[in-house]
């Protein structure tokens, strides 16, 4: 999540909706950090759990593809393990690994092979590879309404995880239609308090919150915490993600002190959880530097900032869309310090990055020009400026269809 956008003079989305890897990009989403737990995936397909037996091969994928590749069920915990640790390029192979091996031996329809093309799905989406999780997903929902039926419970999965696909991308209406089908079948078939459930209405909340509807999403993401505190614990990391989902919408409401308290609660637990450099627990962190930045707190936004911009450089890569946002938040954080040299310069690397890994029509690389723009504005370079802001604006049209 970002806070660059309050530089903007408009704003449709925030900065990590929608973001998809192009060709010509390098970025593979490769998450090596580990995890103190392994920490169970919500809207998984029923599997054996991965033993202490598999734990030599998780850093031998390439080796395992070759020996082993008879036993797409180790295959699969194996890809679901890699997955828990937050090191999803590996994972994507596992999970393409599985998948392969279940068609050969089980067919394209069969439940088992739409549960591996459904987490091949999700493993593309962590990693912001959109489109082409949106691909998959989308010929996962097919298969499963027509093999299994509507209100089957993988098909209800498979929704959620579509409809969690168009947020990403900023497809907010769509989303909340998805969004809200999937959570209301999921409640008539699974329960109000199934754990499917609750991620559905995460999800819907979500989708709620990009679409400016804080109260609404509050409402929601605040009795997904609270179910989800009941069944599956304080600490686990469900929990903990609707823990800084919700600390981010109290920053949202302008309820600094809360969101603050909350999302410091939850970096604590994931750090303890999943680990320092885990994905999740660096998602976080920049939970935590944006309600700091809103509150005016600088000095200690700008430390954290960097610290959680190093860290994503390091464990997602340069290119990684997560990584970018934190390029913008700091940018965000020296700008209100009145530092516009260094913003400019890190302003103009996300410009660039973005434009190479999302193209120039994208909401996100839009912004972040804008951005640019203001702080450019702000040093006096006035023509710089208008140039740029008078592109954003043609461009912007361009996409609206004005």
């Amino acid at each position: 999540m970002s806070i660059a956008h309050s530089l903007a003079y408009f704003s449709p989305v925030p900065l990590i909706s929608g973001i998809v890897r192009p060709q010509n990009s390098i970025f593979t989403g490769q998450s090596p950090a580990p995890i103190n737990t392994p920490s169970p995936v919500s809207i998984a397909a029923s599997a054996t759990t991965p033993t202490s037996a598999h734990s030599g091969l998780y850093e031998m994928g390439d080796r395992y593809n070759k020996h082993n590749a008879h036993t797409p069920a180790t295959a699969w915990n194996i890809a679901c393990e890699l997955e828990r640790q937050g090191r999803y390029n590996k994972a994507e192979r596992m999970h393409r690994l599985a998948l392969r091996l279940k068609e050969n031996l089980l067919g394209h329809e069969h439940p088992d092979t739409l549960a591996s093309m459904g987490k091949l799905a999700l493993v593309l989406e962590i990693q912001g590879r959109y489109r082409a999780a949106e691909q998959i997903e989308r010929q996962t929902l097919q298969l499963s309404q027509r093999v299994l039926g509507l209100k089957h419970p993988d098909t209800l999965t498979s929704m959620g995880r579509l409809a969690l696909v168009l947020e990403r991308q900023g497809r907010y209406r769509a989303a909340e239609r998805m969004g809200r089908q999937a959570l209301e079948l999921s409640e008539k078939v699974l329960g109000s308090e199934h754990p499917d459930v609750l991620t559905s209405m995460r999800t819907l909340a979500l989708v709620l919150e990009k679409l400016g509807r804080y109260n609404a999403a509050e409402k929601i993401g605040r009795q997904a915490l609270e179910l989800r505190q009941k069944i599956l614990g304080a600490e686990h990391p469900d929990t903990l993600m609707s823990m800084s989902s919700l600390a981010w919408v109290l920053g949202k409401l302008g309820r600094y002190w809360d969101a603050e308290q909350m999302g410091r609660q939850a970096l604590e637990l994931r750090q303890k959880v999943l680990g320092p450099e885990h994905p999740r627990t660096l998602e976080s962190m920049n939970n935590v530097v944006c309600i700091l930045s809103g509150q005016g707190k600088y000095v200690e936004a700008d430390k954290m900032g960097r610290q959680t911009l190093e860290c994503r450089q390091k464990v997602l890569g340069p290119e990684h869309p997560h990584t970018q946002d934190s390029m913008d938040n700091l940018a965000v954080t020296l700008y209100r310090q009145g530092q516009y040299v260094e913003a400019e310069k890190i302003q103009r690397q996300t410009v660039e990055l973005s434009q190479k890994v999302l193209g120039p029509e994208h909401p996100h690389t839009q912004i972040s020009i804008r951005n640019l723009a203001v702080t450019l504005n702000k040093q006096g370079q006035y023509v710089e400026a208008e140039k740029i802001q008078r592109q954003t604006v043609e461009l912007s049209q361009k996409v609206l269809g004005l």
